[in-house]
């Protein structure tokens, strides 16, 4: 099977919704294409509930193409047939993870998997799957027409073509951008962006809730996706969320663990526990306990290294690079 996951719950990103709206039939293209080439004959768009636009845009589209034999049985006179079922998401965040979406389509209850065997190997219906995002796949009908090298010439180091971006409501000129892969995360933000409306940036949160924090004296760094995990952050979605000097690293933890605890499946303990653990430590709500600093350490690790997906390691990745770039805060919360 083919699976697009266009189940897009990173707040502040909306890449896959335009990509969706605006373009239906080159999703759709490309999902046929990857099926052409995998030998799958059935894919499955599994897209957010909160999209009805989205939803009803591919739906639309596919049935033309149905309709002109672009899908469905024999296209054009071959022996290739090709199907494609959209899915409604069910609401919840986890359900991003390849795993806990192939769970979301077969019935059952959406919570992360074990790997391996990973999709690949076995996944929707103990098939083999191919598990891709939208704006994955819509690379695809350019690199056929131009040709793997203008794509690759596009971009730089082992970050390759353009990668859409989303700037929230404080820059003062928030919106969707298409980059090229190597633009410098100052040029998006006080050169796109026009930085802020109004007050000093304190730092940016790129690629979801749970990716690093990246302060303006890391802005310098040109964004591919081993320059920003070296710098302890994620590119993610694209999503980029910026906040001021009024938001205290405190009070950020504090809703990002909250977002984590509330979210989780609730399947593997580090994430489950971890979460709300981080949860009250930052909200003051302790229940009689001194937490150390040494204690924070403990709890990044263990959410990093033990969590089955990228939920919980998310949150640790998070908090070290809390602690990585703003360690007067973070130290001023322990005794």
């Amino acid at each position: 099977y083919i699976v697009v996951n266009a189940d897009e719950g990173d707040p502040g990103a909306y890449i896959d919704r335009m990509l969706m709206e605006m373009d239906p039939f080159r999703l759709l293209e490309a999902t046929i294409i990857a099926g052409y080439a995998t030998g799958a004959r059935r894919a499955f768009i599994y897209i957010r509930r909160e999209y009805p636009e989205a939803i009803g845009t591919i739906t639309s589209a596919a049935q033309e193409m149905l309709d002109s034999n672009y899908l469905g049985a024999g296209i054009f006179g071959t022996d290739f047939s090709f199907d494609v079922k959209i899915v409604t998401g069910k609401g919840s965040y986890v359900c991003g993870e390849e795993t806990a979406l192939l769970r979301s389509i077969e019935g059952k209850r959406p919570e992360v998997a074990l790997r391996p065997p990973y999709p690949t190997e076995r996944g929707l219906f103990g098939k083999p799957t191919v598990v891709n995002n939208v704006e994955t796949l819509a690379n695809i009908p350019w690199i056929i027409n131009h040709g793997s090298a203008a794509f690759a010439e596009i971009g730089f180091s082992k970050s390759r073509g353009t990668k859409a971006i989303s700037l929230n409501s404080l820059f003062r000129n928030p919106g969707l951008y298409e980059i090229d892969m190597g633009t410098t995360i100052d040029q998006v933000v006080n050169g796109i962006g026009g930085g802020l409306k109004s007050g000093n940036l304190k730092g940016i949160i790129v690629g979801g809730p749970i990716a690093g924090i990246i302060p303006p004296s890391r802005f310098g760094t040109r964004i591919g996706y081993e320059e920003m995990k070296a710098i302890g952050g994620e590119l993610g979605h694209g999503g980029i969320i910026a906040f001021d000097e009024g938001t205290s690293i405190r009070d950020l933890i504090s809703h990002v663990s909250s977002f984590v605890a509330y979210e989780s499946c609730g399947k593997c303990t580090p994430c489950r526990l971890g979460s709300r653990t981080v949860e009250n430590i930052f909200s003051g709500n302790n229940k009689g306990r001194s937490w150390t600093r040494n204690d924070y350490e403990i709890l990044s690790d263990t959410l990093l290294e033990t969590s089955l997906c990228g939920l919980g390691g998310g949150l640790g990745e998070f908090l070290k690079s809390a602690a990585l770039n703003y360690p007067g805060e973070v130290d001023a919360c322990f005794v």
